[in-house]
């Protein structure tokens, strides 16, 4: 059965559910074809739910025996430091200091200057 006889079924006799309804119903049991360099048609469907566009790149994956793509965010290289393990640690431990009360806010530039002279 083709991609577009799989949607078909799944708008037809549908009156009286949600567009969420109808959406989820079209994106189950959706099948492509692998072609023979290993390319494959996302359904169209499963594009516009995903807001996928051409020359988007997906991460490929394999979880518990099936494929996965998921849709990547590029992060520009200047960015990349942002998104290394050792920065999110502190990113993490920051988090925590600030959700136990553990900073100290200043009233102005002045005062935290003078902290750190303090310090």
């Amino acid at each position: 059965m083709s991609d577009v006889q799989h949607e078909q079924d799944a708008e037809s006799g549908r009156a009286g559910t949600s567009r969420a309804e109808r959406r989820a119903a079209r994106t189950r049991g959706l099948t492509a074809t692998l072609r023979a360099k290993g390319g494959v048609t996302i359904p169209q469907a499963v594009r516009d739910q995903l807001d996928l566009a051409e020359g988007d790149q997906v991460i490929v994956s394999v979880r518990d025996g099936s494929i996965v793509l998921t849709p990547a965010a590029l992060v520009p290289r200047d960015q990349e430091w942002f998104h290394s393990p050792q920065w999110q640690a502190r990113e993490a431990e920051a988090d925590a200091d600030l959700a136990a009360g553990r900073y100290t806010r200043f009233g102005s530039d002045e005062e935290f200057l003078a902290s750190l002279d303090d310090a």
